[in-house]
């Protein structure tokens, strides 16, 4: 819209300008090749600038982007509580922090991709099962106390407080597990 605009003034203005100052049509007709030349180069200034100011602009909102992003990697990591996300239709972790590999054993990567029944006693796996079915429905935060497994088969005992949001439109349960057995 901009050089649409630009294009426009400079037909009009320029036209008018030159009409006014020069009678002869043959330097008219010479002028108007010097005339197409500034707009060209004008032009491609003008598109040059708008460009330049455009990707300017992304680059700022990226970094500011990457740096919000940062932070709160940052404060997921280094909670002193485990911080465990789940797809809220299939149970399937999606995410874990450091803390959570601390409480189980196990490396985030190993985590991500297990049900999150899994990460409770094997012979309680229906209770956990139906805890989080029943979570799902309310969708409300709840606060129970119950057990992760260690890798070694030792139980945590952890007091869980989750919520359902929607992020991406999907729909997801984060988990924080906090360790009361001090």
């Amino acid at each position: 819209m901009l050089y649409a605009l630009f294009g426009f003034l400079w037909i009009l203005v320029s036209d008018r300008i030159l009409a006014a100052i020069v009678a002869d049509v043959h330097t008219i007709t010479e002028i108007q090749t010097y005339k197409g030349w500034a707009f060209v180069f004008a032009s491609a200034l003008l598109l040059y600038l708008a460009v330049f100011r455009e990707l300017r602009i992304r680059e700022q909102a990226e970094f500011e982007l990457k740096q919000s992003e940062e932070k709160y990697r940052i404060l997921i990591e280094t909670a002193n509580d485990a911080i465990i996300t789940a797809d809220a239709m299939t149970g399937i972790v999606l995410d874990a922090n450091k803390k959570a590999e601390e409480m189980t054993g196990i490396p985030a990567d190993e985590i991500k991709g297990k049900h999150q029944s899994r990460l409770h006693p094997p012979e309680e796996a229906e209770r956990y099962q139906s805890l989080f079915s029943e979570h799902v429905k309310r969708g409300k935060v709840i606060s129970e106390e119950l057990y992760l497994c260690h890798r070694d088969g030792s139980r945590i005992p952890v007091e869980v407080s989750a919520n359902t949001l929607e992020l991406g439109g999907r729909k997801i349960i984060q988990g924080i597990f906090r360790d009361i057995s001090f």
